[in-house]
Parts: structure tokens; sequence; C-alpha cells
């Protein structure tokens, strides 16, 4: 009998070094063994996702949206799309030309080789290799929410996903509930092998938490809490996540004064505390922002960024200690008539 593909989980995600984070129950290493707090569970990254507590709101059913119909009407004529990306849309949730299925919880995926494998490792291993999967044509996936796995399927389709519950009208999610998702996303393109996950899903934080600074009142613990979190679940000196994230918050604090105002938040000063990683990396990118981005409001000023591959098969990002591309700033000058230093 074929053997199954679970197995391919856990070397691709050895391989993206992403190891998961055990218990140390020896007692001879307390400084591994960080306190995370009564919404954290310490035995790995995936569960502690999954049972991260939302301070203070109600956290919204996080459903699958209401499926198309996804068989297609042969008696309609089909309307070629003049654009690939049309074409690919239209496939989305559809059994038109599917070759494969996905069954999650109670539902059933239907989904295209072509256009999934070539942006996972772990899906291209699968239909190349002797896999029970491959001669079924069927993938059951058992550990993960159907919504997180909807959410996988569109970014495939889309390349991008909605970081917020589709039950929710006329409203926004709340930054927490938000971090939730992306963080599981970028956990999900890790175990799958799917690089441009990882991309959406850290860039997509950092908007979310751009937003909440720039945006709501009392912010500063929120942002804290989502950065706090972001260096307890992901390792790695130059891991996206976390400096995407604290890119952002050094970004919006840069006007405040760091021993009266900054210094003095509680929240900021216990994630010091627990992780000098954190503590470095905020003072580097609130020093650049103060020397380079002191009066700059336009994203022509943000801080550039390299996405290097590692050698573990992940993506690291390096972020330069330098002023703007000299072309950035002549062409807003030039629109804006101003002067710059």
């Amino acid at each position: 009998m074929a053997e199954t593909a679970d197995s391919l989980i856990a070397v691709i995600s050895a391989q993206n070094g992403r190891k998961k984070r055990r218990r140390d129950t020896s007692g001879s290493n307390d400084a591994s063994r960080m306190d995370l707090g009564d919404d954290d569970s310490p035995s790995d990254c995936e569960s502690t996702i999954s049972n991260m507590s939302i301070p203070d709101d109600t956290e919204p059913v996080d459903r699958v949206p209401a499926l198309p119909i996804s068989k297609p009407d042969w008696s309609k004529k089909l309307v070629p799309h003049l654009q690939y990306e049309a074409a690919t849309h239209s496939l989305f949730m559809c059994d038109l030309y599917s070759d494969f299925k996905i069954i999650c919880g109670d539902y059933v995926f239907p989904a295209h080789k072509f256009i999934v494998c070539p942006q996972s490792e772990y899906f291209t291993c699968v239909f190349r290799g002797g896999f029970l999967e491959n001669q079924e044509s069927t993938i059951r996936i058992t550990d993960e929410k159907p919504s997180m796995i909807y959410r996988l399927l569109y970014f495939f389709y889309f390349m991008e996903y909605n970081d917020e519950p589709d039950e929710l009208k006329g409203g926004e999610a709340s930054t927490e509930f938000r971090a939730k998702v992306n963080f599981t996303m970028y956990r999900i393109a890790d175990k799958y092998g799917v690089p441009g996950l990882a991309k959406i899903a850290a860039e997509q934080q950092a908007e979310c938490l751009a937003y909440c600074a720039e945006q709501l009142d009392d912010s500063e613990d929120t942002v804290v809490w989502c950065i706090r979190k972001a260096y307890r679940l992901f390792k790695g000196r130059n891991d996206p996540m976390r400096l995407l994230q604290m890119e952002a918050m050094a970004e919006y604090w840069k006007d405040k004064d760091y021993g009266t105002e900054i210094r003095e938040l509680k929240a900021f000063r216990a994630a010091c505390e627990e992780s000098g990683e954190f503590a470095m990396d905020f003072i580097d990118c609130y020093e650049w922002q103060r020397a380079f981005n002191s009066d700059r409001a336009s994203d022509l000023f943000k801080r550039r960024g390299k996405w290097v591959e590692n050698a573990k098969g992940g993506w690291d990002l390096i972020l330069e200690w330098k002023k703007c591309d000299p072309s950035w700033t002549d062409r807003y000058t030039q629109r804006r008539g101003e002067v710059l230093p």
C-alpha cells in the first residue's frame, strides 16, 4: 500500500528551519522556558496560535464563506477570458477542470494542480511521488481549520486572502483577531512550503499593525501584544513577521520620546525584559526612523529591505541602514515642491 504524504509536512518544516518548540522538562535551562502567559500553550507554534485568546474582546466565529455551486453548467456557452488572472479567478472553488480535491472537516474543496503545485513544495511532492493522495487525487487535512484551508486556496488563485471573519458585515475585526489569522497563515505557509503566502502574511500583518497604531486610540498595548506574540512564535534574527511588525511600530512611534514615553509603557518594558532580540530590533528600527524618516509620511520614505532565501530554504528580511533611494526622494520633492535636507 502506498504511504501517505503526512510525513512531508515535517520534512518541509525542518527544511525551512522553523522547528516546533517543546517544553524543557529537565529544569536545566530555565532561560529557554519562556513565560508564555495564560493564553499561550507552551507546546508548539501550531497549538499556541490556536489557543491564543483575544483580550477584552468576543472572538467572532470564523466560518468558511458560502461556497458557490461548483459543478459547471454545460448548457451555457463558456466565454474565454481575456486575461490569465481572470481565467484563474474563475476556477476558484469550481469543479471545472479540477483534478484533485482537499477534504477538511465537513468541506470538500475542488482544486487544480497546475495552479496549486507551482506555488507549494508540499503539493508538488505529493503529486510527484507514489503517495496514496496522488493515486486517489484526494488530500485529507485533519489538523487545520476549514476556514484557514479556504484562505490558503484563496491565496493560490488570487494571491491574497481576507484576514477578517466572513460573518463580519459593516465593521472591522479586532487587531488581535487579524493577528491570529495572519500568524496562522504564516505558519501554514511554512508547513506547506508556500513562500509567497509567507510574504503576504507578514506584509498584511504589518499593515494591520500600522493601521492600529495610526488610527486607534490607546493602541500601544495592542501593538506590543501583537509583536510580542510574533517574537514568541517565530524564531530567526531576520524573520520577516517579526521585523515588518517592528518597523510598523517604530514608524508610528518615531515622534515619541524614548526616555519619557516609550520606556514607561508597561507592556513594552515586559516585552524587552522577556526578549533581548525584541529590544535590540526595536532600537534598530526606532533609531532608523528618527534618523531618516522623522518628518516623512509618504510610503516613498519607508525603509528598504531585501528578501533573501536562507540556507534552510526559508526567507529572511534584511533591512538596510541607509537613506531612501535618491530617485524616490527626487520624484517626491518635484511633486511636492519640497527641499530635503
